[in-house]
């Protein structure tokens, strides 16, 4: 029981960093788009 207990607080973990990693990836690449635009926008 214990053991089973251990797995499924390690899967929860990886599973909390794997979400948080991803929405830091959509929201620096959101980042990288609103700067792209704005430096598009201020050449014209």
């Amino acid at each position: 029981m214990d053991t089973l207990v251990a797995v499924h607080c390690v899967k929860s973990d990886i599973f909390q960093e794997g979400l948080s990693a991803r929405i830091y990836e959509n929201a620096s690449e959101n980042i990288m788009k609103m700067m792209f635009l704005e430096s598009t926008f201020l050449q014209v």
